[in-house]
């Protein structure tokens, strides 16, 4: 009984694969020699394309992986961005402060005239 199983997965099988040949050649008969070049033609096509396709992909990837840099290295710089901000303002204080008071001491002397 399972061997009967068995041999009908494969007949199913091959049916199933001998329909995908005829479904891929477009109505050609595999086994009709007369159809034999034009049956090599469309193989031929279907490799070129398919080639072509693949080095498509390819270049797409390239792409891909270059955006995808460029997108980390940007998302690094924003996340780094509050601390160094913060570096930037903590360095500067002297700065502030003296402006500070030098803006002071200017409207001091304004108000004193």
């Amino acid at each position: 009984d399972a061997n009967a199983d068995a041999n009908a997965n494969a007949d199913s099988a091959s049916q199933s694969d001998a329909d995908a040949i005829k479904a891929f050649l477009g109505g050609l008969d595999p086994t009709d020699p007369k159809q034999k070049g034009e049956i090599l033609e469309k193989m031929q096509r279907e490799v070129e394309e398919r080639t072509a396709l693949n080095q498509k992909r390819d270049a797409i990837k390239k792409k891909v992986d270059a955006v995808k840099k460029i997108l980390e290295f940007k998302q690094r710089i924003l996340k780094e961005l509050p601390k160094k901000l913060q570096e930037i303002e903590n360095k500067t204080i002297p700065l502030q402060k003296f402006f500070h008071d030098s803006s002071v001491d200017s409207n001091n002397d304004s108000k004193s005239h």
